[in-house]
């Protein structure tokens, strides 16, 4: 300690503990997330960050916590959002225009029976 001097007492690189995810790890992480689920044989469409971790452990034998995984996908440049669910391909085209139509119809009607003044009064 006291052989360095004033420069002895200046903060040095530490080592550390050596990250998990090694770099055979991260290079099965990006050659899987380019690619889609069923090409891997999973009846599943959309990774999420659950699937790709259970994934990558079971060909890399390397445990990430979710928090750990997220931290390399973000070294790595990936960022997870959640897919938009729309189902409206999936609906009746001649239901859904009939149920606008009465909507509509009941929204005019609504407008109609209701008075521009309250309901509430004081009593004397």
């Amino acid at each position: 300690m006291r052989s360095g001097g004033v420069e002895g007492l200046a903060n040095r690189p530490k080592s550390g503990r050596p990250l998990k995810a090694d770099d055979a790890y991260s290079l099965a992480l990006l050659e899987v997330i380019e690619k889609e689920p069923s090409e891997l044989g999973y009846d599943f469409t959309i990774w999420t960050i659950d699937r790709l971790r259970a994934h990558l452990e079971k060909i890399t034998g390397i445990d990430l916590s979710e928090s750990r995984f997220r931290a390399l996908l973000k070294r790595k440049g990936y960022r997870y959002r959640r897919p938009k669910q729309d189902l409206g391909h999936l609906q009746d085209k001649n239901a859904k225009a009939e149920a606008a139509d009465r909507l509509e119809e009941l929204k005019k009607r609504s407008s109609e029976t209701i008075s521009g003044s309250s309901l509430w009064t004081k009593q004397p």
